[in-house]
């Protein structure tokens, strides 16, 4: 994922996306990116580092919208303007003539950009 960042060209990005990626460049243009998990081999990652993983979750995933953005009664942090950033970004894709994903082209997408909330331990001896 971080190899992905410095590789992206501005100049390839569709129209209906480059407000956001350029945002998103220029919020993390000074960050160090000194670390991250290799997407699909976390839990050998940390193994070799003595770490097992116990549990995985997709930061914008289900689960961990209901463990850490649900409030008691039920509403979620930002849900309201998170719906309403993804309505104006389908619009402005549809409208830019953008070809329309498929259900499991989203998910895959999203599992593929979102970073990964992952917490392992050290094993038990023996």
């Amino acid at each position: 994922m971080i190899d992905a960042i410095a590789r992206i060209d501005i100049t390839r990005v569709p129209e209906a996306a480059k407000a956001f990626v350029e945002r998103f460049l220029s919020v993390t243009r000074h960050e160090p990116w000194v670390f991250g998990l290799p997407t699909g081999g976390e839990r050998e990652y940390l193994r070799e580092l003595g770490l097992e993983l116990r549990e995985e979750l997709s930061l914008f995933g289900e689960e961990s919208a209901a463990r850490y953005l649900t409030r008691a009664d039920g509403t979620q942090v930002g849900g309201e303007t998170l719906a309403e950033a993804m309505a104006r970004m389908v619009a402005s894709a549809q409208a830019a003539g953008a070809p329309q994903m498929s259900p499991d082209q989203m998910r895959e997408q999203r599992r593929m950009m979102s970073r990964q909330v992952v917490v392992a331990a050290v094993p038990p001896l023996g």
